[in-house]
């Protein structure tokens, strides 16, 4: 008999189904894949901002819906 955990706990209440076949069938829960492309945008839009606040001129964007 395994022990029960609180992350066992966590993991049963957070998907039952997915804590029976991790237990029982030995299959394991996929883990998430890391948000790349959220840094990688907030990488690009800083360095375009920081480019345009450089030069003092306001962002083409920013100019054309008037802010």
């Amino acid at each position: 008999m395994k022990k029960l955990s609180r992350t066992r706990i966590q993991n049963f209440l957070d998907c039952p189904r997915c804590f029976y076949l991790e237990e029982n069938m030995n299959l394991k829960r996929t883990s998430m894949p890391p948000f790349l492309i959220n840094s990688a945008v907030d990488t690009l839009l800083k360095k375009e901002f920081d480019h345009y606040r450089a030069l003092q001129q306001p962002h083409p964007y920013m100019e054309e819906i008037g802010l």
